[in-house]
């Protein structure tokens, strides 16, 4: 989100959007966290994870972004299934090493 919020309770966190306002000026695709009466930034490194508590989303930080998980498409019936379901789980594989939870081989 671009702006801060009105309310923070200490210890919560957010990802500061790419055209951030108010106390986020200047402070672009880092985490803030909101301290005893004051914002603190941290600039993200290659390979961090932080969780999206509202959807549950696990989002990587590469490439200079915050990088959602890939939407992997099931396979639908037709007359070739193996390629399909191949297509499906080559994508998962993927997804997976992406967020670092499997090491492809």
């Amino acid at each position: 989100m671009n702006d801060p919020p009105a309310e923070p309770e200490a210890g919560q966190c957010w990802l500061v959007g790419e055209a951030p306002t108010s106390d986020w000026s200047g402070q672009g695709n880092v985490i803030a966290i909101w301290t005893a009466g004051d914002w603190r930034f941290v600039a993200p490194q290659v390979g961090m994870v932080v969780v999206r508590l509202a959807v549950g989303a696990r989002l990587r930080f590469d490439d200079g972004e915050w990088v959602a998980p890939v939407t992997i498409v099931a396979p639908s019936g037709s007359s070739t299934i193996d390629a399909e379901a191949r297509s499906a789980l080559g994508a998962l594989i993927q997804h997976l090493v992406a967020q670092g939870l499997l090491i492809s081989g």
